[in-house]
């Protein structure tokens, strides 16, 4: 887990205990008031590490406990069918002086209505292994939930808010370098009253809005089998007159972020009369951030300045159209948003 401070001021941080599961997070003092960052980073230990664990936490009631958990999302049931501490429903008392048996607090509990979503992380991450076995070089997509409103679930859509929120840290700790993982955004600009049927289900606006956030992240990891588009055979004019202009820009948005990790999205334009085509987008971060993927463009670094060029299919752009590049950036402190700008050619 990247460091982060505690509320005591003490840099938080995972150790591992075991090789597949478990890590013991030091440095911090849990409750419901803890820094967004801190949060941010026990969320990705949690994911990475499937269990960690918290020493010297005396000073935590039940109050304390379920504050603090309401920080990752909605506290569910401590157990369907076992009873929980009295007086809470969210905790389960482990207690072996009694009856209990040693594997009662264990949370394979999908078969409820609302699943804790590291359990269904955990899914994911078997599938993703089944995978790579298969290929170990596979690049993955991982769609965010689109926001929803049934008129029979009053707290579905808040559960939709809970469980994308924990996507992108889980997508950070399963990435490798082979087979990396894009999380694509389909919650921001959606909006259930105008983009589905029902509230939950989308109609065709809804549906041209997912596929237009799909389809370049899928395009980006099939750049290299990508088809060249066909030229277009044009007779030489005998005379030009006057030449039109080309020119571009380029309008960065920060598309999704998590503790020491980023998504972006740069959107190239050609603003001019004629047709480009190339374009060469370039831009310096300001707080040391590094470009760990990009798609749908080629890119170089010198330090803190980066370089995208269009690949060979994604160059041309008649006047007034438009295309799209993606990359993935580590930050660290702050992660202040790039300013691109586009030459054209």
């Amino acid at each position: 887990m990247s460091e982060a401070p505690g509320r005591d001021g003490r840099a938080a941080h995972a150790l591992g205990v075991v090789r597949r599961a478990g890590a013991e997070v030091s440095g911090v003092r849990l409750g419901g008031d803890l820094p967004g960052e801190v949060v941010a980073g026990i969320r990705l230990a949690l994911l990475t590490h499937k269990v960690i664990f918290f020493r010297g936490q005396d000073h935590l009631d039940e109050q304390g406990q379920t504050a603090f958990a309401r920080l990752l999302g909605e506290p569910t049931a401590a157990h369907p069918t076992v009873p929980s501490l009295d007086g809470n429903t969210h905790i389960l008392d482990l207690d072996y002086t009694g009856d209990q048996k040693v594997d009662r607090w264990h949370t394979d509990v999908t078969f409820v209505d609302r699943p804790p979503a590291a359990s269904v992380l955990r899914a994911f991450t078997k599938l993703v292994g089944q995978i790579r076995a298969a290929n170990p070089d596979m690049r993955i997509l991982v769609a965010k939930i689109i926001p929803m409103n049934p008129s029979t679930c009053a707290e579905c859509g808040q559960r939709a808010v809970n469980f994308n929120n924990a996507v992108p840290a889980w997508a950070a700790a399963t990435s490798t370098a082979r087979s990396p993982i894009v999380v694509v955004d389909q919650w921001t600009g959606f909006d259930t009253a105008t983009d589905t049927y029902d509230g939950v289900h989308p109609n065709a606006a809804g549906d041209r809005k997912m596929s237009d956030r799909r389809y370049p992240a899928l395009t980006g990891p099939l750049d290299g089998a990508h088809p060249s588009p066909t030229p277009t055979v044009t007779p030489t004019p005998t005379a030009t007159p006057t030449a039109p202009v080309g020119g571009c820009s380029a309008t960065f948005r920060n598309t999704n972020q998590w503790a020491g990790g980023f998504q972006g999205e740069v959107t190239v334009r050609n603003t001019g009369t004629a047709a480009i085509r190339s374009w060469t987008v370039r831009w310096t971060f300001a707080d040391g951030q590094r470009i760990t993927q990009v798609w749908n463009g080629e890119s170089s670094a010198s330090g803190s300045a980066v370089t995208v060029r269009n690949l060979s299919w994604n160059g041309s752009l008649a006047a007034g159209a438009s295309t799209t590049f993606g990359f993935l950036a580590s930050w660290n402190g702050v992660n202040t948003a790039p300013v691109p700008t586009c030459s054209a050619a």
